[in-house]
């Protein structure tokens, strides 16, 4: 391609060419001046070089106008194109220096500069960008666009589409209002500048005089203005190294090989109360007074760090600080020429540190001394803690319990138990319980949400406490209630009833001595039912009132065990239930056997009671064993063991309800009495079925008197 002639005769004055050269001017200039203000930043160079690109196509373009023959109509519009196949390209890569995103998108940066290259190519060698004649409108000539126009067209736009993308996006994902105004203004001065993509139309055939330019200098002047009001990218490693040592937060202390000073921060001299002048050219360990931890000699090779050790101020002042240090080498043969050391002061955190160590220490020492089992489980009802409570009752250490599923060690099952209250708290949101007996216990679990900040369940805190002795208390008192119910009750029944059954038995006592009556043998059934269940009823009376009436604690005394058993059977061998159940008495104590706390006569009637229950659940010719123990603990045992048939499982708990029997004829109220009894002399009664079957065993625990054996 040949350049234009410097005659004067190839060039006219056109006035639309004006604005255009003005623009070019300001363009360049504008580019130039950014470049000396910002020459520290490869931003600077960047933008001077978009606005090269873009002021040499609106120069051109000028020229083209000015132009009156057409070699140089050619020449400048081949010069405009080809200034304008960079100015995509050129923008893109401004774009990519703002977002700081070079390094990611180099491959692509490559490929459309050999894209900016083809095209320029196209437009030096060949006609397929702009054909050999051009149009001519009244401004002046413009360019016949070829097949590869449109290509560049397509490109300019999508180039144009990316760099709005990657700024809009930028400007969403930045919290920062100074950088969204930043980003702002750069997008507006991207879509003014999209507008000189109309001066392509008269290429086109549109005939539309080009202002291009209007566009162009808002977008210079905009994108200029950004990068000098908010200084985009101006860290560069000279500024970096002249301010990053005073704005760090820790000391620090460069030493050469003589552990000299030879560097300090603002930080250091703060930490130190020394000023930079007294700290320079000084022995480091004469500055510091080093109490604990590696000393700064151990850690000279470079090695050193980080620790903890005790500093010395000025002022006396002991402070704990962490230090690192790293060797400092010469760039030009890798050899140390020095130390830097850097120190950061931990007094606070030390303090803290210790605070919540004590605060730890305690808040464990509570938990473990809390008597219920506590447990806290994740999401998934895996334990990530638990108290020695938890321990104890899993009969497991720590290491085994965490990580586990509660409902693997409390219900040994391997999947998720339905009826657990963590299952259902799970489903409610809300605090959830269940009564479950574990090892003769009976435990109260609850299960407790702790919600995160969006609501959902974080952590689980479940609950195990052991409610043995308050069942049993509150079935007591249920008892005791009862009982002195039913005493009232039966004072004042067996009051009412006695001398009506007395009075009836009297008159038919009497009836039958009558003259019609007396002698004759068809009656004698009738006065002997009448006889029986007037006996029955009156029996019951005195039941109902032993039930009712407590026991005097004066007729409590120390009883010789042994002694009151053999004075049981005297009486028993003698009753009608004793020849079918022969009774054999054993002790496992010494030969004088315990001496127990206890009523002797009720206690007689308690054992009597105890032996009659167990003859009447025997077969015939089977023995009874009553059998004296004494436990470790102060207590007694008196075990009457039968051979009966047992209590069904489902009634056990009913034997010493009153009036609850499973004997034709009898009142449901001897086991009563015998816990009444028993319990008002300070002891227990139970009754249970033998492991092996058959029978069942009674056993009495009276508290043995200290000191009472005679």
């Amino acid at each position: 391609m040949t350049g234009p002639t410097h005659l004067v005769s190839h060039y006219t004055f056109n006035y639309y060419a004006i604005p255009y050269l003005m623009v070019s001017v300001f363009v360049i200039g504008l580019g130039a001046f950014v470049l000396l203000r910002e020459w520290h930043s490869h931003l600077g160079f960047i933008f001077s070089f978009t606005s090269l690109s873009t002021g040499l196509y609106v120069l051109s373009s000028g020229m083209t106008y000015l132009s009156a023959d057409k070699a140089a109509v050619d020449w400048w519009i081949r010069m405009a194109y080809i200034s304008s196949a960079f100015i995509p390209w050129a923008g893109f890569l401004l774009t990519a220096a703002i977002l700081d995103i070079m390094r990611r998108f180099r491959k692509f940066i490559a490929v459309t500069f050999a894209l900016t290259l083809l095209f320029a190519g196209s437009i030096i060698f060949s006609h397929s960008f702009i054909r050999p004649e051009h149009r001519v409108f009244f401004w002046g000539d413009a360019a016949w666009f070829g097949p590869m126009a449109w290509v560049f067209i397509i490109y300019f736009v999508g180039m144009v589409s990316i760099v709005l993308f990657l700024l809009r996006r930028a400007y969403t994902d930045s919290t920062n209002q100074k950088t969204k105004k930043r980003f702002q203004g750069i997008i507006i001065s991207v879509l003014i500048g999209a507008l000189a993509l109309l001066d392509a139309l008269p290429g086109l055939g549109v005939e539309m005089y080009p202002f291009g330019y209007v566009s162009i200098t808002c977008y210079t002047a905009g994108l200029a203005f950004v990068i000098m009001r908010y200084r985009l990218q101006n860290i560069t490693p000279e500024v970096a190294t002249s301010q990053i040592l005073e704005t760090m937060n820790g000391a620090v202390i460069v030493v050469d090989l003589d552990r000299k000073i030879r560097v300090v921060n603002r930080a250091a001299q703060d930490m130190l109360g020394y000023p930079r002048n007294d700290l320079l050219g000084k022995d480091l360990s004469k500055i510091l007074a080093v109490h604990a931890g590696t000393n700064h000699a151990d850690a000279a090779d470079g090695n050193g760090g980080p620790s903890e050790m005790v500093w010395s101020a000025w002022n006396g002042r002991q402070m704990d600080v962490s230090v690192s240090s790293s060797s400092l080498t010469d760039p030009q043969d890798g050899t140390r020429i020095g130390t830097v050391y850097v120190a950061q002061d931990i007094t606070a955190r030390k303090v803290m540190e210790m605070k919540i160590k004590r605060a730890a220490t305690e808040w464990t020492a509570t938990f473990d001394a809390i008597t219920d089992s506590i447990m806290v489980l994740d999401s998934d009802q895996r334990i990530i803690r638990c108290n020695k409570a938890t321990r104890d009752l899993l009969g497991r250490p720590y290491q085994e319990i965490i990580g586990r599923r509660c409902f693997e060690l409390i219900h040994g099952s391997t999947t998720h138990y339905q009826d657990c209250p963590t299952q259902r708290m799970l489903i409610s949101k809300r605090r959830e319980t269940m009564t479950l007996t574990m090892a003769g216990r009976i435990n109260f679990v609850t299960s407790d949400p702790v919600f995160d900040e969006h609501g959902r369940i974080h952590r689980i805190i479940h609950t195990v406490s052991d409610i043995t002795e308050q069942t049993q208390l509150e079935m007591k008192l249920r008892q005791a209630q009862t009982m002195e119910a039913i005493g009232r009750l039966a004072s004042g029944v067996a009051h009412e009833v006695r001398n009506p059954l007395n009075a009836i038995l009297s008159i038919s006592e009497a009836l039958f001595t009558e003259r019609e009556i007396k002698g004759r043998s068809e009656y004698d059934p009738y006065i002997n039912h009448i006889r029986v269940q007037v006996k029955r009823l009156s029996d019951l009376m005195k039941d109902l009132l032993e039930l009712g009436r407590p026991i005097p604690q004066a007729n409590v005394t120390a009883v010789p065990l042994a002694s009151v058993c053999q004075e049981v059977l005297n009486v028993w061998s003698s009753t009608e239930p004793a020849s079918d159940h022969p009774v054999t008495l054993t002790s496992e104590s010494a030969s004088e056997g315990p001496v127990v706390l206890a009523d002797e006569m009720r206690l007689q009637q308690i054992l009597i009671n105890l032996l009659d229950n167990a003859a009447q659940n025997s077969p015939k010719n089977r023995g009874i064993e009553l059998r004296i123990t004494e436990a470790p603990d102060t207590w007694a045992l008196i075990h009457i063991h039968d051979s009966g048939t047992g209590i069904p499982p489902e009634k056990i708990d009913h034997v010493f309800d009153p009036f609850f029997t499973t004997r034709k004829g009898g009142t449901g109220l001897g086991l009563s009495i015998v816990r009444h009894y028993v319990e008002h002399m300070g002891g227990s009664v139970d009754i249970r079925n033998n492991e092996h079957q058959p029978g069942c065993t009674a056993v009495v625990r009276l508290r043995t008197a200290r000191g009472g054996r005679p």
